[in-house]
């Protein structure tokens, strides 16, 4: 079996028409054919991080931090994930571009291959739909040489169409994750454990200056607000949230 991995697949990237790619968020979705009763894997590895979702419920993310010359791939096992006929395969594809203390800048790209038993059911290829994830906006503000770029996500975007993907000029010679994953526990359920008015200065400011003097008054005003006013000078967002949120 181990042959045959990604014999079929090809190093893929949604179109986005950028020749220098730095901090860009994209999807990919594909359907497949698996048969539920065998024990069904998927193959993949990335520039720069992947989140996968089988039929709409996460399965695994978090791309082992490898070089171009030596790409690492992960083994998932998403049989538990898997219903009678098609399947919907959704991918979250993270591209950093910049070089810090976890990654360095590669060529970027996804690859990979599903098996339902010794049946190759799905391979990625340029006929992959794919789209720029429009949520995520374009700031690339780095947060310090170890930690990256933080992120800005703006819910009410308009979302970009899909369409299929572009090849990516990458070697598929690709060795199996020489450590472990971390395993995914159950999600818990989480109380909300205090409230009150957020509040932090000067938006002109990159967010991690920001955050350094952010706060959470005590105390909750009875309805949720946003607002944005002027004080001396200087932009103050403030926002609250009450229990009932």
């Amino acid at each position: 079996m181990e042959q045959k991995i990604f014999q079929a697949a090809e190093w893929i990237l949604a179109d986005c028409k950028e020749a220098e790619i730095c901090d860009r968020y994209f999807e990919y979705r594909a359907a497949f054919i698996a048969d539920p009763d065998s024990t069904t894997k998927m193959y993949i590895s990335a520039n720069s991080q992947y989140a996968v979702y089988v039929n709409d419920c996460f399965v695994d993310c978090g791309q082992y931090d490898d070089y171009e010359d030596h790409k690492v791939y992960d083994t998932l096992d998403i049989t538990a994930y898997l219903k009678n006929g098609e399947n919907d395969l959704y991918i979250g594809h993270y591209v950093c571009g910049g070089d810090f203390f976890a990654r360095r800048k590669q060529v970027s790209g996804i690859i990979f291959d599903i098996w339902s038993g010794e049946q190759n059911v799905l391979s990625s290829n340029p006929t992959i739909l794919s789209r720029e994830n429009k949520h995520f906006l374009k700031n690339a503000e780095a947060i310090s040489g170890q930690i990256g770029y933080n992120f800005e996500y703006d819910a009410t975007t308009t979302e970009a169409e899909y369409r299929q993907s572009v090849p990516a000029e990458k070697d598929k010679n690709l060795f199996a994750r020489p450590v472990k994953k971390l395993q995914m526990k159950p999600f818990q359920t989480a109380e909300l454990k205090a409230d009150g008015v957020f509040l932090e200065y000067d938006a002109l400011l990159s967010k991690a200056r920001r955050m350094q003097s952010a706060y959470l008054s005590a105390g909750a005003r009875e309805d949720s607000y946003v607002k944005e006013e002027k004080h001396s000078g200087k932009s103050i967002v403030s926002w609250s949230v009450p229990k009932e949120t």
